[in-house]
Protein backbone atom coordinates (compact mmCIF):
# COMPACT_ATOMS: atom_id res chain seq x y z
CA UNK A 1 0.00 0.00 0.00
CA UNK A 2 1.42 3.31 -0.66
CA UNK A 3 0.36 6.80 0.64
CA UNK A 4 0.17 9.85 -1.47
CA UNK A 5 2.32 11.88 0.18
CA UNK A 6 1.18 15.23 -2.15
CA UNK A 7 -1.94 15.72 -0.31
CA UNK A 8 -0.15 14.78 3.14
CA UNK A 9 2.43 17.68 2.74
CA UNK A 10 2.80 19.44 6.11
CA UNK A 11 2.99 22.96 5.45
CA UNK A 12 5.94 24.71 7.07
CA UNK A 13 6.12 28.24 8.02
CA UNK A 14 8.55 28.86 4.96
CA UNK A 15 5.67 27.79 2.98
CA UNK A 16 3.36 30.09 4.41
CA UNK A 17 5.78 32.96 4.67
CA UNK A 18 6.81 32.33 1.26
CA UNK A 19 3.19 32.60 0.21
CA UNK A 20 2.40 35.69 1.93
CA UNK A 21 4.88 37.27 0.37
CA UNK A 22 4.20 36.13 -3.14
CA UNK A 23 0.36 37.27 -2.84
CA UNK A 24 1.95 40.88 -0.97
CA UNK A 25 4.19 41.49 -4.15
CA UNK A 26 0.85 40.39 -6.25
CA UNK A 27 -1.36 42.88 -4.14
CA UNK A 28 1.24 46.04 -4.68
CA UNK A 29 1.26 45.58 -8.10
CA UNK A 30 -2.45 45.37 -8.64
CA UNK A 31 -2.29 48.73 -6.45
CA UNK A 32 0.33 50.13 -8.44
CA UNK A 33 -1.35 49.19 -11.35
CA UNK A 34 -4.53 50.67 -10.20
CA UNK A 35 -2.73 53.92 -8.98
CA UNK A 36 -1.78 53.99 -12.54
CA UNK A 37 -4.89 53.86 -13.82
CA UNK A 38 -5.99 57.07 -11.72
CA UNK A 39 -8.87 54.77 -10.45
CA UNK A 40 -10.73 56.39 -7.25
CA UNK A 41 -13.11 56.17 -4.86
CA UNK A 42 -16.56 57.63 -6.55
CA UNK A 43 -18.10 60.28 -3.93
CA UNK A 44 -19.29 60.21 -1.75
CA UNK A 45 -16.96 57.78 -0.09
CA UNK A 46 -13.90 59.73 -2.64
CA UNK A 47 -11.88 61.00 0.57
CA UNK A 48 -11.69 57.31 1.99
CA UNK A 49 -9.44 56.25 -1.20
CA UNK A 50 -6.37 55.84 0.82
CA UNK A 51 -8.17 53.56 2.81
CA UNK A 52 -8.83 51.61 0.08
CA UNK A 53 -5.49 51.57 -1.54
CA UNK A 54 -4.31 50.40 1.62
CA UNK A 55 -6.89 47.62 1.60
CA UNK A 56 -5.86 46.32 -1.32
CA UNK A 57 -2.14 45.97 -0.20
CA UNK A 58 -2.50 44.27 2.83
CA UNK A 59 -5.83 42.69 3.43
CA UNK A 60 -5.06 39.81 0.59
CA UNK A 61 -1.62 39.30 2.42
CA UNK A 62 -3.15 39.18 5.86
CA UNK A 63 -5.71 36.42 5.02
CA UNK A 64 -3.42 34.29 3.32
CA UNK A 65 -1.02 34.54 6.28
CA UNK A 66 -4.36 33.69 8.66
CA UNK A 67 -5.13 30.81 6.35
CA UNK A 68 -1.65 29.37 6.44
CA UNK A 69 -2.04 29.60 10.22
CA UNK A 70 -4.83 27.79 10.35
CA UNK A 71 -3.12 24.95 8.76
CA UNK A 72 -0.76 24.36 11.67
CA UNK A 73 2.59 24.69 9.94
CA UNK A 74 5.65 23.32 11.26
CA UNK A 75 9.66 23.87 10.94
CA UNK A 76 11.76 26.53 12.26
CA UNK A 77 10.08 29.29 12.92
CA UNK A 78 12.54 31.67 11.68
CA UNK A 79 10.15 33.04 8.77
CA UNK A 80 7.86 34.79 11.75
CA UNK A 81 10.76 36.69 12.57
CA UNK A 82 11.70 37.91 8.70
CA UNK A 83 7.84 38.06 7.42
CA UNK A 84 7.16 41.70 9.25
CA UNK A 85 10.37 42.75 8.00
CA UNK A 86 10.14 42.03 4.08
CA UNK A 87 6.53 42.32 4.18
CA UNK A 88 7.08 46.23 6.01
CA UNK A 89 9.79 47.13 3.53
CA UNK A 90 7.66 46.10 0.12
CA UNK A 91 4.45 48.00 1.94
CA UNK A 92 6.16 50.76 2.62
CA UNK A 93 7.55 50.97 -1.01
CA UNK A 94 3.87 50.55 -2.38
CA UNK A 95 3.04 53.45 0.09
CA UNK A 96 5.64 55.96 -1.27
CA UNK A 97 4.64 54.97 -4.94
CA UNK A 98 1.50 55.53 -4.76
CA UNK A 99 1.42 58.17 -2.57
CA UNK A 100 1.54 61.15 -4.76
CA UNK A 101 -1.40 59.79 -6.53
CA UNK A 102 -3.47 61.32 -3.38
CA UNK A 103 -3.09 64.78 -4.07
CA UNK A 104 -6.70 65.24 -4.71
CA UNK A 105 -8.41 66.09 -1.28
CA UNK A 106 -12.41 66.23 -2.68
CA UNK A 107 -13.73 64.91 -5.74
CA UNK A 108 -17.66 65.81 -6.91
CA UNK A 109 -19.17 64.84 -9.47
CA UNK A 110 -22.35 64.77 -11.61
CA UNK A 111 -23.57 63.52 -14.78
CA UNK A 112 -21.87 65.04 -17.82
CA UNK A 113 -23.86 67.27 -19.92
CA UNK A 114 -24.68 67.06 -23.58
CA UNK A 115 -22.93 63.32 -22.95
CA UNK A 116 -24.66 60.32 -24.08
CA UNK A 117 -22.97 58.10 -22.35
CA UNK A 118 -24.26 58.67 -18.43
CA UNK A 119 -21.10 56.81 -16.93
CA UNK A 120 -19.06 60.55 -18.22
CA UNK A 121 -18.90 62.62 -15.41
CA UNK A 122 -17.75 65.96 -14.73
CA UNK A 123 -15.84 66.16 -11.80
CA UNK A 124 -14.71 69.03 -9.76
CA UNK A 125 -11.24 68.16 -8.16
CA UNK A 126 -9.88 69.53 -5.02
CA UNK A 127 -6.34 69.03 -4.54
CA UNK A 128 -3.37 69.88 -2.51
CA UNK A 129 0.08 69.70 -2.09
CA UNK A 130 3.30 71.12 -0.25
CA UNK A 131 2.74 74.32 -2.68
CA UNK A 132 -0.57 75.15 -1.84
CA UNK A 133 -3.85 73.70 -3.00
CA UNK A 134 -6.64 74.40 -5.30
CA UNK A 135 -9.45 73.53 -7.64
CA UNK A 136 -9.93 72.32 -11.35
CA UNK A 137 -12.06 70.41 -13.68
CA UNK A 138 -11.98 67.27 -14.03
CA UNK A 139 -13.60 64.04 -16.06
CA UNK A 140 -14.11 60.33 -15.07
CA UNK A 141 -15.61 57.49 -16.09
CA UNK A 142 -17.65 55.65 -14.00
CA UNK A 143 -16.49 51.98 -13.41
CA UNK A 144 -20.34 50.80 -12.66
CA UNK A 145 -21.88 48.40 -10.73
CA UNK A 146 -18.18 49.58 -8.78
CA UNK A 147 -18.36 52.47 -6.67
CA UNK A 148 -14.82 53.56 -8.52
CA UNK A 149 -14.46 56.45 -11.07
CA UNK A 150 -11.16 56.48 -13.46
CA UNK A 151 -10.04 60.22 -13.33
CA UNK A 152 -9.09 60.93 -17.84
CA UNK A 153 -8.30 64.21 -17.81
CA UNK A 154 -7.10 67.01 -15.58
CA UNK A 155 -6.90 70.59 -16.49
CA UNK A 156 -4.56 71.96 -14.78
CA UNK A 157 -4.64 75.56 -15.58
CA UNK A 158 -5.86 77.95 -13.84
CA UNK A 159 -8.93 76.93 -11.31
Amino acid sequence: MTTDTTHNRKWTWNRVGGLTLAVLVACVLIGLWMMRQRIFLAPPVAASTPYFYVAVGSLPALITFLVGVCKRPTGRRTMLLALPIFGSVIFFIYLVLIGPGFSYTDIQCQAASGSSSARRLDCSCRFEFISGRGQVKCSADDLAPLPLIRLVEEDWGAP
